[in-house]
């Protein structure tokens, strides 16, 4: 079975914010999902999802379909979303989502931006499923 980017993307999102509820924080804000709000612009960059963790640190949720030729693109959005991340939370954390197989360069795309791997969490989902 093979699904449109549109379609991934939307499986990721979903993941994405099961996810951090489930472990992390209560989602405030995602892209398409119920009657959530669509997230808000940080530094000019709008995540697909935004939570905020126990502690009162903010989650931002990004999810990728696909790295490929938008990698650079992708490390310049995490960039922007780890600068806002200092000068407003410096105690954010990232969570992505990406297709399965795809984690490891999700991760590198992270530490290409300055992202702190201990302040990152990447979750592979199983888009054939």
């Amino acid at each position: 079975m093979s699904i449109t980017d549109a379609s991934a993307h939307r499986l990721l999102v979903n993941a994405l914010a099961s996810s951090i509820s489930w472990e992390h924080g209560v989602v405030e804000e995602a892209d398409g999902i119920g009657t959530l709000p669509r997230p808000r612009e940080l530094n000019g960059f709008r995540p697909d999802v935004v939570a905020k963790s126990p502690d009162g640190s903010l989650i931002i949720g990004e999810a990728k379909a696909r790295l490929g030729a938008s990698k650079a693109a992708f490390i310049m959005t995490l960039r922007g979303l780890l600068d806002w991340a200092k000068s407003e939370d410096p105690s954010a954390l990232l969570a992505i989502a990406v297709p399965l197989g795809a984690g490891r360069d999700a991760e590198r795309a992270a530490q290409s931006a300055g992202w702190p791997s201990h302040r990152v969490n990447v979750i592979e989902v199983d888009l054939e499923r």
